[in-house]
Order: structure tokens, then C-alpha cells, then sequence
């Protein structure tokens, strides 16, 4: 006699729910990983255009005596009214109305990646922060980059005062480029900093501003 035995075909219920529940949880560990990796992949890439443009600053200073490029950030030229009752500590120049001359001399030609073009690649990335999700006044809410060439603030004043770098104060700790806003994240939203000595950090909000404060006189 022989012994038929039938062959059990597919899973159970119960064990497809259980397959599924260890996907879940496999999925809801590795998913916030992945999101961190790649959130930490951008900052790095942000990061390494700041390095980038801190050298073509450094160049553009070789050849000017020093000084900071004579340019306008985004910022500038979407709010120029910033700069009223600003002015250079030794001369009383009006910064508004540097401002207002730089604007008037071509609407991108004095753009600070205008300016630092002879001194960098030419890559247009090279301006752009991965992160850049633009501000909530910024046309079409777009990003920065896409609606104005560049991701980063430039501490214009150092440009409008005409201060060389060998007299500022404390160059360790003055912003030179900065991300727009801060867009990073690390636990608390952070911005990635190019200070005017050449290093670069992210660093949260509140250090940002310090550096933004900082004096640059003695």
C-alpha cells in the first residue's frame, strides 16, 4: 500500500501577518537611517561648496589688496532696504546707497558668483545648498538657487566697509557665507557657516548669529 501524503502549499494567514509585522518593523527602523544618511550626505556636499567658495574668496583677496569681493547677495537685492542707517564707521558712506549703486550698475553682473567667476570652476552647483528649499518670501517659494543663482548670505558689510581682512577683529569667529536659512538638521535646525578665517562648521542658529554680530573692528 502506498501512503498518499498531501503537500502543504502556501502560508497561513498568521503567518503571512507575521512576515508583514517584522517588515514593518524592519521599515520603520531603517527608514529614519536612510533619511538621516541622506540628510548628512547633503550637509556634507553644502559644506564642501562653502570650503569651495572660501578659497575663490581668498584668491579675489590676493589680487584686491585684501579686501572683500565687491558684491551683493540675493538678500541685498530682494530687500536693499536693510542697509538704511548703516554706514562705514570712517567715512559715514551710506551702505543703502552702495547698495542701491551696485543694483543700478547691471541686474546680475554684480551678483557675488558673478564676481568670484574668475576665481572658482564656473559651476553654478558650486552655489547651490542641497537643502535649499527657499524662504517663505522668496517668488514662487522656489528655492534660492533657482530663483536668485546662489543658496548662501554673504556678510556684505565686510564689501561695503572695505575692510581688509588682516584688520578684522576677530576673524575666527565672523560669518563670511552662510546658508540663507536654515535649512539642515541636526536635532535643531543648523545652518552651515564659512567664518572669514577660512574654516567652515555647522552650526546651530543662535551661533550663527553671534558670528553675525561679531564686531568687525577692534
Amino acid at each position: 500500500m502506498y501512503c498518499l501524503t498531501r503537500l502543504k502549499l502556501g502560508f497561513t494567514l498568521v503567518e503571512v501577518l507575521v512576515v508583514l509585522t517584522i517588515l514593518a518593523v524592519l521599515a520603520a527602523l531603517l527608514f529614519p537611517a536612510l533619511a538621516g544618511a541622506r540628510e548628512s550626505g547633503r550637509q556634507i556636499r553644502c559644506l564642501a561648496n562653502l570650503r569651495q567658495l572660501g578659497g575663490a574668496i581668498y584668491l579675489y583677496l590676493q589680487d584686491y589688496d585684501q579686501k572683500f569681493p565687491y558684491g551683493l547677495d540675493p538678500f541685498d537685492r530682494y530687500y536693499p532696504e536693510q542697509w538704511l542707517g548703516w554706514s562705514n564707521p570712517w567715512t559715514g558712506e551710506s551702505y543703502y546707497e552702495q547698495v542701491l549703486r551696485l543694483i543700478a550698475v547691471h541686474p546680475t553682473q554684480t551678483n557675488l558668483d558673478q564676481v568670484l567667476l574668475p576665481y572658482y570652476s564656473g559651476e553654478p552647483e558650486v552655489w547651490h545648498c542641497p537643502d535649499d528649499r527657499g524662504w517663505p518670501r522668496s517668488p514662487g517659494n522656489s528655492s534660492l538657487f533657482h530663483t536668485f543663482g546662489s543658496s548662501y548670505i554673504y556678510r556684505t558689510e565686510l564689501a561695503l566697509s572695505h575692510i581688509p581682512l588682516p584688520s578684522l577683529a576677530h576673524p575666527s569667529e565672523t560669518n563670511l557665507l552662510v546658508d540663507a536659512v536654515a535649512w539642515h538638521r541636526k536635532g535643531p535646525r543648523t545652518v552651515n557657516l564659512l567664518y572669514t578665517d577660512g574654516h567652515v562648521k555647522n552650526v546651530r542658529e543662535e551661533e550663527y548669529w553671534a558670528a553675525h554680530y561679531t564686531s568687525l573692528y577692534w
